[in-house]
């Protein structure tokens, strides 16, 4: 029997059409605002300028006296480091040989869109962290790692531990705002969000605009006796109600965003997905409530990280400098590897989702 090459072997290969049985992705439901980068900073530190408006009133003179001294408003600064991720991946010889073999196109194809597919997966890991870290930062106000690097849902394991620094009287009952659970339908919903408005007020002057909410709490609303009474009132909002299982937007004056869909995968690194451990990042009782995304006090802040540009040896160190450029936010590139012959493919991301001012965000844990 005639020996085949590689290249017949693989030509009597039918192209094989690769089916996506679990999308590639984490759900992101909130408004795009929150996800849009808002700034970008050389290397891995950000800084900016803290300062408070005034509350007071200006004093009673008597006409024509002389102006009465009063001191400036202090001004501080805060500092940051950005988060960073690097990681590679490496394709195998074979598939090199698919996408060398130009006089078969079904298996140059088959080469080409494994590694279209690998690469694909491979960048949502970042996209994956940033959705993820953007949610957390809102409702834990922290962010927990283990000593692998793997994002966690809680601090139970944590080596690192990255806080905004958000006070204990803008979480959970909020200092006593709320003082009956939302599962009682005899508590005064109505009522507390209006307390929650009075407060925001008073703490920032920042006016509490969205409302992002766990699965339990639509039933909370629906069956709260305050609510029916209002709902029975008033036709059109009875209405829309009924429309959907979820919080129809503007009722009580907030935007309701369901955010129960949210969750990340924390098998770590070394799995895949065939057994996923599910971490839901929203708890079911939370409810964020919060300003209208602006650079007052949330941003999505992108670092810069050094890529380069070409493997030739270069002549002197200035040289090799200018052979690199500074990537914003996430990068990537791949290089030939020798030993053995390899296609390493390398990518990474630099940035913080920064509640600069967590003072006008309020976790609020409507049951307890």
């Amino acid at each position: 029997m005639s020996s085949k090459s590689l290249e017949q072997i693989l030509g009597y290969v039918p192209l094989l059409e690769a089916i996506e049985t679990v999308k590639k992705g984490i759900p992101n439901p909130l408004p795009p605002a929150f996800s849009t980068s808002t700034r970008s900073v050389l290397g891995n530190t950000a800084r900016w300028i803290v300062t408070t408006g005034t509350r007071q009133t200006a004093t009673l003179s008597q006409y024509g006296a002389a102006a009465r001294k009063r001191a400036q408003r202090s001004v501080g600064s805060q500092d940051v480091v950005l988060m960073h991720s690097f990681e590679e991946i490496s394709f195998n010889p074979i598939v090199l040989q698919q996408l060398r073999n130009y006089s078969n196109y079904e298996v140059q194809s088959m080469g080409e869109e494994e590694v279209a597919r690998q690469v694909g997966n491979f960048t949502e890991l970042f996209a994956n962290l940033r959705i993820a870290a953007n949610m957390m930062m809102l409702v834990n106000g922290k962010l927990w790692f283990d000593g692998s690097g793997n994002l966690l849902p809680t601090s139970s394991g944590a080596i690192e531990t990255i806080s905004v620094n958000r006070s204990a009287n803008n979480e959970n009952q909020l200092n006593s705002l709320i003082t009956t659970p939302w599962s009682n339908t005899g508590a005064n919903i109505p009522n507390d969000l209006r307390k929650l408005k009075l407060r925001a007020a008073q703490d920032t002057g920042y006016e509490p605009v969205y409302a992002l909410y766990g699965s339990n709490v639509p039933g909370y609303i629906e069956q709260n006796d305050y609510v029916i009474d209002y709902l029975s009132r008033s036709p059109n909002w009875n209405s829309r109600v009924n429309e959907s299982p979820d919080i129809p937007e503007g009722l009580f004056g907030y935007k309701w965003v369901p955010m129960y869909t949210s969750f990340f995968d924390s098998t770590g690194a070394a799995a895949d997905d065939t057994t996923p451990t599910y971490q839901t990042i929203w708890d079911p009782d939370t409810i964020v409530f919060c300003p209208e995304p602006n650079k007052q006090w949330w941003e999505v802040i992108e670092g810069s990280y050094p890529i380069p540009t070409s493997i030739n040896v270069q002549t002197d160190a200035e040289a090799a400098l200018r052979s690199l450029k500074e990537v914003f936010g996430m990068f990537g590139y791949s290089l030939v590897a020798l030993n053995p012959v390899s296609i390493n493919t390398y990518m990474g991301d630099t940035f913080f989702p920064a509640i600069k001012n967590p003072a006008v965000t309020y976790a609020m844990k409507v049951s307890f």
